[in-house]
């Protein structure tokens, strides 16, 4: 199908049913008072016309769950004008506040307005036009009522509804959650306006520096929440403790799967005959054990052995080594058997 000499992107034609910028046009013809229309692409009431032509009879209910401005409610007046029907309208919309200076509290505000003003259009027009008795009984009721969902004595448990999101939902501007979508909504600004709680989860990885915080936490802090919670085993940073949870605790309570130990480090007593095995290689191991030189301090030091060495003579003779040596030359075998080969000497 061609237009103009160029191939159809789709079979709804603008010049039938409308752009977004007739779709401004239709809001501005509805409040010339405002000079920027509160929202950058609203829907054309041609287009919705004509799909509500498409699925509905005259008495059918039309329900737009993110109403907007309200232009289904002036598509449906609109069409029970121009055949006769009495289709009704169900608008449903969060009262999001508006940008800009319009005048209205939020979006529910404008499209009440509009039903209002679009309604008393549809009527006057048709009042005026030079109609017999038959026509006129064809003007639509514009009347409509107005619910909002009010308190209740019902415990819907509200605290076990919380929203669960990863940083990469969140801490970039670009992210859909900070964007406006299509129905001109920011759902960033909704979760802004009721200063959530909020709970990090191994919050050691978002940090930042001190030289430069990270996108992360200024995403959290441009919440303005009522609190924030910080909850992990390994902190880096302790912001106002309330409870204290290491990572053996947390295991122990069944808050995480496994612990992976790195390292132990602990303070070993001088006294102790203490031994450690660091490496092998050929036919000897390289060990750490306590040493003093005359006149210097006790330290840990590393040395080869072999079959048959003193540990001592190595240790500079200190007590808890009285009578221990390396029984064998050491093995590649396994860490085990050269353990094994260590025997105290009676």
């Amino acid at each position: 199908m061609d237009v103009g000499g160029r191939k159809a992107s789709n079979l709804l034609l603008h010049t039938e049913y409308g752009h977004t910028d007739m779709a401004v046009k239709d809001l501005k013809n509805v409040f010339p008072e405002l000079d920027i229309p509160p929202f950058d692409t609203p829907n054309p009431i041609k287009l919705i016309e004509m799909l509500s032509r498409l699925v509905s009879v005259r008495n059918d209910i039309i329900l737009d769950f993110f109403s907007g401005s309200a232009t289904t409610a002036h598509a449906v007046m609109q069409l029970n004008a121009e055949d006769g029907g009495k289709r009704k309208f169900i608008m449903v919309q969060y009262p999001e506040l508006v940008k800009g200076n319009t005048g209205y509290a939020n979006i529910c505000e404008i499209g009440k307005e509009r039903i209002r003003r679009a309604g008393e259009k549809i009527k006057s027009e048709l009042e005026n036009a030079s109609l017999d008795s038959d026509q006129l009984q064809s003007i639509p009721d514009i009347g409509f009522k107005v619910f909002k969902v009010a308190d209740t004595n019902i415990n819907w448990n509200q605290e076990n509804f919380p929203s669960i999101m990863n940083i990469q939902s969140f801490n970039k501007d670009t992210n859909k959650i900070r964007v406006e979508n299509e129905y001109g909504q920011v759902l960033w600004n909704d979760i802004k306006y009721i200063n959530p709680i909020v709970i990090i989860d191994e919050p050691q990885s978002m940090e930042g520096t001190e030289a430069k915080q990270s996108q992360t936490l200024k995403a959290i802090e441009d919440l303005k929440p009522l609190f924030i919670l910080r909850y992990s085993a390994t902190h880096k940073n302790l912001y106002n403790q309330i409870y204290k949870l290491d990572s053996y605790m947390a295991y122990k309570k069944n808050l995480v799967k496994t612990i992976r130990v790195q390292t132990i480090k602990t303070k070993v007593n001088k006294d102790d005959c203490y031994i450690k095995y660091l490496s092998f290689n050929r036919c000897q191991a390289k060990i750490e054990i306590w040493h003093q030189s005359q006149g210097h301090e006790m330290k840990f030091k590393t040395f080869d052995v072999v079959g048959n060495t003193s540990l001592y003579d190595l240790s500079g003779g200190l007590s808890q080594y009285n009578g221990m040596s390396i029984v064998d030359n050491p093995n590649k075998i396994s860490l085990y058997k050269l353990i094994a080969l260590l025997e105290i000497l009676s």
